[in-house]
């Protein structure tokens, strides 16, 4: 499986444990609901995109500790 495939899968399965009424809004885009967003991130169009995109900036956030202020303290301490 390539690197792709691997983050599509992974942002599903994150997808796939959100709440049903859980929805999102993408600019002029649209509104979509969870159902919405994993058959968009499946086919790998534009709107599949962007949802990875935002999950995979999340991901990437909370490991460098954005989502708790680490980069605060981090910064502070220079």
């Amino acid at each position: 499986m390539d690197q792709e495939q691997e983050i599509k899968n992974l942002v599903i399965a994150r997808l796939g444990v959100l709440p049903e009424d859980i929805g999102i809004s993408i600019g002029s885009s649209g509104n979509f609901n969870k159902e919405e967003m994993i058959i968009h991130v499946k086919s790998g169009d534009e709107i599949g995109k962007k949802i990875t995109k935002v999950e995979m900036d999340f991901l990437k956030g909370l490991k460098q500790g954005v989502h708790y202020g680490k980069e605060d303290h981090l910064s502070n301490s220079a």
